[in-house]
């Protein structure tokens, strides 16, 4: 991929699905942000053009203000052109279904929209705020 005569597409498309430690130990997954933040270092210095789309789940249980404000900080400055941005919804017969502290619909409705409008910002090259 790193050779520009190659026909493979300078794409990757990797699903981290959160961009805070807490919420990715949580979910019981088997990486960190340390772990990918070295992946995309060394793939953009190898290919930088390379372009980088992600999934990212909001709402989680047990996620707070804190632990989503680092995965848009993540998202944010890390090299991903966009994102798909999916809001947790309980699957009956999950441990995290049964957890006590779910965060309120209308409050993984807020952040979805927030990431959204983040990734739009990336994907159109504007400002946030424009």
């Amino acid at each position: 991929m790193a050779d520009s005569k190659h026909p493979l597409m300078q794409y990757l498309h990797l699903p981290i699905q959160a961009g805070c430690n807490r919420t990715l130990k949580r979910m019981k997954r088997r990486y960190h942000l340390d772990e990918m933040n070295s992946f995309f270092k060394r793939a953009t210095a190898n290919i930088p053009d390379l372009c980088i789309g992600t999934d990212l789940m909001v709402g989680f249980p047990g996620e707070t203000e804190e632990d989503f404000a680092k995965t848009c900080e993540t998202f944010v400055d890390g090299p991903f052109s966009y994102s798909h941005v999916f809001t947790y919804s309980e699957r009956e017969g999950t441990p995290a279904a049964k957890s006590t502290d779910q965060v309120p619909m209308e409050e993984r409705r807020r952040r979805s929209a927030h990431l959204r409008r983040l990734s739009a910002s990336k994907i159109y090259g504007l400002s946030y705020w424009q």
